[in-house]
This record gives C-alpha cells, sequence and structure tokens, in this order.
C-alpha cells in the first residue's frame, strides 16, 4: 500500500518589491554670472537609490518664469544602472533682465569744487563680464567757458 502522510510542508520565502527612485543630489542649483543672452553652465547629480535600472529624461521646463529663460540640461535621457550616480550639465540663459540688476550707473565726482577753477578728474571703465558690450556715458556740469577762467569777478 502507498505511504500517506496527514502532514504538509512549507517553505518560507522573502521578497523584497522595489519601486524604481531616483532624485536630485540637490534640490537647489545656485547660478552666478548671469547675463543677457549668454549660457551659463552647472552640474547635477541624478542618484537612483533602488537595485533597478531606471530609464530617465528631462521634462520641459515649468513655472512662472518660464517662458524668460531657457534649460537645457545633457544628456536629454538615458537609463541609470542599479545604485548609480550620473552627472550631467545644465545650461541656463536668462532672456529677461532679473530684478536687483542696477540699470544704470550714477557716479559723483563731489560738490566741493571752487568756483572759476579747472577740475580734472579721470574715470576707468573695466568690464570684467564675458560679454563684450557698448555703454553711453552722459556728463552734466555747470562751467562756464575756458577764457572766464583768467577773469576776476567783481563783488
Amino acid at each position: 500500500m502507498p505511504f500517506m502522510s496527514l502532514h504538509s510542508s512549507y517553505v518560507a520565502v522573502c521578497a523584497e518589491i522595489q519601486e524604481p527612485h531616483v532624485y536630485l543630489q540637490n534640490s537647489q542649483v545656485e547660478l552666478s554670472s548671469l547675463y543677457l543672452d549668454v549660457p551659463t553652465k552647472s552640474t547635477l547629480s541624478l542618484i537612483n537609490s533602488t537595485l533597478l535600472p531606471t530609464r530617465f529624461h528631462w521634462g520641459k521646463l515649468l513655472g512662472n518664469q518660464a517662458a524668460s529663460c531657457t534649460v537645457t540640461v545633457s544628456p536629454r535621457r538615458g537609463l541609470l544602472g542599479p545604485s548609480e550616480e550620473r552627472q550631467f550639465v545644465l545650461e541656463f540663459t536668462a532672456h529677461t533682465q532679473w530684478p536687483g540688476h542696477p540699470e544704470e550707473l550714477h557716479l559723483d565726482f563731489g560738490s566741493m569744487v571752487p568756483l572759476r577753477t579747472c577740475v580734472n578728474r579721470q574715470l576707468i571703465l573695466n568690464n570684467h563680464s564675458p560679454v563684450q558690450t557698448s555703454f553711453i556715458l552722459k556728463f552734466e556740469y555747470f562751467g562756464s567757458s575756458p577764457n572766464s577762467l583768467s577773469k576776476r569777478s567783481s563783488l
């Protein structure tokens, strides 16, 4: 007669269920030396914190100021391997003058100048930016003709 058992046997099975989890190492990017219509580059780090390979792609820029700037990230799309960290290049271009940048520079050389004296001042302008630009100087002064400097006034 065949052997029959009324007892059952079990094998325990454990499984770890994961879903893709990819995040930026820094959620904010600080850009310095911004110039109108001149691209500025910065680096980003994208991290895959799971054991799953994960595809990524960068979407379009969103927000209130999205129309006044351009942002591109390279590479645009790809595959992050398990636990991989990858560097990306972010290129930002501002198409609008951002608040807080002075539009005009005012220089005051002083008002303590005696009447009928010739005053000489030197102004040196250096452009330390990567952008070549033109500028306009406007001088406002009150004075008299050069030959009137030698005349004495009568009080």
